[in-house]
């Protein structure tokens, strides 16, 4: 009989990103920062509304970010903005 476990390779409930609360802007979210090039970032591709780019430390070959230029608190927030 095999058990199936979750192994996570990084622990969670001590990262300081999942402490701090995201959902106002404010100058310290990376994600905003990646994503209006205020950092270094490999741009693989750029629109009005989002910006894709290499992952730095990459678990596989080709991994691409994905994220808007604004900032949202939480992902179900994509729908209520209109993308033309």
């Amino acid at each position: 009989m095999f058990i199936l476990q979750k192994v996570f390779l990084y622990d969670f409930k001590e990262a300081s990103y999942v402490k701090t609360d995201y959902t106002q802007k404010s100058s310290d979210c990376l994600g905003c920062a990646l994503a209006n090039k205020e950092a270094f970032v490999h741009v693989v591709y750029e629109n009005d509304y989002v910006c894709c780019f290499l992952d730095h430390d990459p678990f596989n070959e080709g991994h691409t970010l994905i994220l808007p230029k604004k900032h949202f608190g939480y992902v179900d927030e994509f729908d209520s903005v209109p993308m033309q």
